[in-house]
């Protein structure tokens, strides 16, 4: 990396306003569109685009204030030790006098990447973008470019939460666990349990197919519990049986559960919450991404809770399910509502759009987020933040449907939480594989 240039596009700092912070060691240029890209962004209909961009311009000045960006060595940044530099001033070529508007910043900022390539022989310069086209384009005049990476998790590292061991025989579990024990792993003389984490499962099968579930704890295994008493719903796969256990454990205070849709990642997280609320939790908070396809919430009209209804449907249709409404019975009481809507009406469930939530501390709440698969990392690492003493929070999502044009099943802060909180006591994750809701749903999700 020392040995090269790095150019950001302004994609790359509104995906990530950190990611300025990413290249260390190394020099960094910021095209001088770029910055006038982002006084344009920081004013954005979208909330999480103009929050992002005041943010990557925020950290653009605590650069320049360590001294001046035209400076022929560039600013040496402490935090990085990396050296930065403003290019763009003079770009043009002869191209961008027959590119259509909507195309003339990326023009500039691809100019600008290749003047540097003049003034800056000594260095491989790299145009580092999300912009696929923008790519494609800095490929056709020569210039390499590649996509931003430091977010981007490696396919292997997303955890399943489950490791399966075979055993010789449940007989043993039964003689060294009993039905409460815990045991210590360190005293494990039947099967290596090196490489499990902190809240990942373990299922024991045996040759004769019967197999045994538990939870590896701080220091040792434990037995699962899923039963959640007085719901009309239990687990119906392995995989909702783990993700009622995490679930229903106090001490794992952020849950990501990521599968295909059908699996039960809204509906168990729901049952918990409504069976925990007024114990544990005071109220339960539902949000999720509005990737709207170029509308946003504010052409919709309402107050929030009207603007938000469409995206919250998912929600509501699972509440549906949960709360059974007697719409006789409700009639005869002259109680209009669903039994539901009167949680949400008196405050006990909250729908809180998510670009919203930022500057808030929300204590004792069970907050559950849906298509987090949406979200970018540096969203994600905001929403979690918000958690204060006695709030759990749970991320559902699924990495293979993405709206977003700028993520992927790598990139996205669902696979992100996942992956760096492995090793985490107070986290766990669970990948549902397997889908519930209809036959229908199972083909959808695996061949349509």
């Amino acid at each position: 990396m020392e040995n090269q240039l790095f150019v950001l596009d302004t994609s790359v700092l509104v995906h990530d306003p950190e990611s300025l912070y990413s290249y260390r060691k190394s020099s960094v240029a910021i095209p001088l569109f770029v910055v006038m890209e982002l006084d344009d962004l920081k004013i954005s209909q979208r909330h999480d685009v103009a929050s992002a961009a005041r943010t990557a311009s925020r950290h653009i000045a605590e650069i320049v204030e360590q001294g001046s960006l035209q400076d022929p060595g560039g600013v040496l940044d402490s935090r990085t030790n990396s050296h930065f530099f403003i290019i763009g001033q003079d770009e043009h070529f002869e191209e961008l006098q027959n590119t259509s508007l909507s195309r003339k910043m990326d023009m500039l900022i691809l100019g600008s990447a290749l003047k540097a390539q003049e003034r800056f022989k000594h260095l491989t310069v790299v145009l580092v973008t999300k912009d696929v086209n923008l790519r494609i384009l800095a490929d056709a005049r020569g210039l390499k470019t590649e996509d931003y990476r430091e977010d981007r998790v490696h396919p292997g590292e997303i955890p399943t939460g489950k490791h399966t061991l075979p055993i010789a025989s449940l007989d043993n579990l039964q003689t060294l666990y009993g039905t409460k024990a815990e045991m210590p792993p360190w005293t494990e003389d039947v099967v290596d349990l090196t490489g499990v984490a902190p809240n990942e499962f373990v299922q024991f099968t045996a040759p004769d197919g019967e197999s045994q579930l538990f939870r590896m704890g701080k220091a040792s295994l434990k037995p699962i519990s899923t039963r959640v008493p007085k719901m009309k719903f239990d687990a119906k796969n392995e995989g909702q049986q783990m993700a009622l256990d995490l679930l229903l454990d106090p001490k794992v205070q952020l849950v990501v559960l990521m599968g295909p849709s059908g699996s039960g990642k809204t509906l168990l997280s729901l049952m918990v919450a409504l069976h925990q609320l007024d114990k544990a939790y005071d109220k339960i908070i539902l949000s999720k991404p509005v990737v709207p396809m170029g509308r946003d919430l504010g052409y919709l009209p309402g107050n929030e809770e009207e603007k938000m209804a469409p995206w919250m449907m998912s929600f509501y249709d699972n509440l549906d399910q949960l709360l059974t409404t007697d719409k006789k019975e409700n009639q005869k009481k002259g109680i209009q509502e669903k039994n539901w809507e009167q949680l949400l009406h008196a405050g006990q469930v909250e729908i809180q759009p998510m670009h919203s939530i930022r500057g808030r501390s929300i204590p004792k709440a069970f907050m559950i987020f849906d298509e987090v698969q949406n979200t970018s990392p540096h969203e994600v690492r905001t929403i979690v933040s918000r958690a204060a003493t006695g709030t759990k929070v749970v991320l559902c999502g699924d990495p293979s449907q993405i709206d977003d044009p700028f993520l992927d099943a790598l990139s996205n802060g669902l696979v992100h939480a996942a992956t760096v909180t492995r090793t985490s006591h107070i986290a766990g994750a669970v990948f549902l594989p397997e889908g519930v809701r209809s036959p229908l749903a199972d083909l959808a999700a695996s061949m349509l």
